[in-house]
């Protein structure tokens, strides 16, 4: 009876194990519905940039697009793409096997046809890698036996300028939760995507205005020459925070995913913790390097691990130096900052008061603060921050107040404990000087542009004066038209007998209003 029980018991067991083997082994499938549509991003410098870009159905456009995360054990990838723009796209992940149907031209370019080269047309290229989606219809595109790993997915029709107008994104899926692949030691804690890529503001604007293609001004991609580089869809620059990442804790792994949805060559250097290599385009590494740079190409995936001892702010940028500005602004571009949290951290709030306006961003790095969009951020124990208040035209920065104090535009923040500071503006002269505003060398005898700004109604008239030492030294021109379109100028010829001896700046004042006058803002010399 015993051994009767014992066999039921294990026939038992062998079934329920069956059972949910079977479980396991049934693959399931994640759908995912994405919009492809218009965006415009602005630039550190001002400049907005017409881009497309995807983003999931009922919300955003973004570039680049929303980070698809393929859950552990999903073997199926479907996406529905609608197409909200005005030309036919398509979806394709380089690295993952898909049943491709690729669209063809001919030398018309006119569409022959789908899948296999057209029978004896020689001179039909590939237009899409797989098919397309047309403007205002939706399109299914399926991929089966998904590799665990990291990937880009980016549209397959006329890669060389959609994917430049911003139509790629982030794949990615673990083997298993907190694990990359199978192999045990690529088990991590945190995970975080870094997607290069870069902007030719040129081609963009081309293509807005339909002035791309033949016969045109810009008929090809091939003249590239990008001015603004991108990680994680924005350029470097202080008023913004370091890469959003889950808080790092010192002696946590940190998986690293690069991708570069460029066409440029870049090369991604850590500046501290050595870097753990682990898999390119999603194949995991049978040697695993220890680097502290890596070479990423046009569409090329790596995932690194690390794992920083001690807290602070780690850098990574472009080791070639060429994605380091803003339209040859720096810094700029590839650059970020890993934050490592210490244990103690402190939260620095930033106001504006008074009745002029103005701005206050952060002037060092980490950034984090841009008062307008972003007033407040949470640092290290210990960091050092430089603020700098840069007033409006029309009004004046008078000093600092709260947890620090001071006249200087710039000053500098420790961070030892939670700080306050506001930024105190008043109205200012609706007028300007633009140059000489302090520095330049002027020459005797030289042809030397006075220029000024101003709004509002000043009158037809300004009075321009040298001032020697802060007092009037010589009025330079009476009567000089106000200018047009709130900038004015005027040729001065510099006289030969003016003293060299001595800190000189120009006020320019309306003639009718005396409220409109302004000084340079510091010396310039004579010479």
């Amino acid at each position: 009876m015993v051994k009767h029980l014992i066999i039921k018991s294990l026939k038992q067991i062998l079934v329920t194990a069956l059972f949910l083997m079977g479980i396991v082994s049934v693959s399931s499938a994640l759908t995912v519905n994405l919009q492809s549509g218009v965006v415009k991003k602005t630039m550190p410098d001002g400049k907005v940039v017409r881009m497309w870009g995807f983003g999931r159905v009922g919300g955003a456009i973004t570039v680049p697009g929303p980070v698809i995360t393929v859950p552990p054990g999903d073997t199926t990838l479907t996406i529905n793409l609608t197409n909200n723009l005005l030309v036919p796209v398509s979806v394709v992940i380089p690295g993952q096997a898909a049943a491709l149907q690729p669209v063809w031209v001919d030398s018309l370019n006119n569409l022959t046809g789908l899948g296999a080269r057209p029978n004896g047309d020689v001179t039909s290229r590939v237009r899409s890698f797989t098919q397309e989606t047309a403007p205002g219809a939706t399109t299914t595109y399926t991929w089966t036996n998904l590799k665990p790993g990291t990937y880009l997915y980016q549209s397959g029709t006329d890669p060389a300028v959609q994917v430049q107008m911003g139509l790629y994104g982030a794949l990615r899926q673990n083997t298993a939760v907190n694990q990359a692949y199978t192999d045990a030691s690529t088990q991590f804690n945190k995970e975080l995507v870094l997607l290069y890529s870069e902007i030719h503001s040129q081609l963009h604007d081309a293509v807005a205005l339909g002035q791309y293609g033949p016969g045109t001004a810009m008929p090809s991609a091939i003249h590239y020459d990008p001015e603004y580089f991108l990680v994680n869809g924005t350029p470097f620059s202080y008023g913004k925070s370091p890469v959003p990442t889950p808080p790092i804790n010192p002696g946590e792994k940190v998986l690293l995913r690069f991708l570069n949805a460029g066409l440029m060559d870049h090369v991604p250097v850590l500046q501290g913790p050595v870097m753990r290599g682990i898999a390119e385009d999603g194949n995991p590494m049978a040697n695993q390097l220890r680097q502290y740079s890596l070479y990423l190409q046009p569409g090329k995936t790596k995932d690194v691990l690390i794992a920083p001892a001690k807290a602070g702010y780690y850098g990574i940028y472009d080791r070639r130096l060429i994605g380091l500005t803003n339209k040859k602004q720096a810094p700029g571009g590839l650059l970020t900052y890993l934050k490592v949290a210490s244990v103690t951290q402190h939260a620095l709030n930033v106001g504006k008061a008074g009745t002029g306006s103005g701005s206050v961003a952060v002037n060092s790095a980490p950034g984090g603060i841009d008062c307008g969009t972003n007033c407040s951020e949470t640092y290290n124990a210990g960091t050092i921050i430089s603020l700098i208040a840069t007033p409006d035209f029309g009004s004046k920065f008078i000093g600092w107040s709260g947890s620090v104090s001071g006249i200087d535009p710039t000053i500098t923040v420790i961070m030892d404990s939670a700080k306050n500071v506001t930024a105190n503006f008043v109205p200012a002269s609706p007028m300007r000087v633009v140059q000489p505003n302090g520095g330049e060398i002027v020459l005797k005898g030289s042809v030397q542009t006075i220029s000024w700004e101003y709004n509002g109604n000043p009158g037809s008239y300004v009075r321009i004066e040298l001032l020697r030492n802060g007092s009037v030294y010589t009025i330079i021109a009476n009567q000089v038209p106000i200018g047009s379109n709130g900038v004015g100028s005027f040729a001065w010829t510099v006289p030969p007998q003016i003293p060299s001896v001595g800190q000189y700046t120009v006020r320019v004042i309306s003639t009718s209003n005396n409220n409109y006058k302004d000084v340079s803002d510091n010396p310039f010399a004579v010479q």
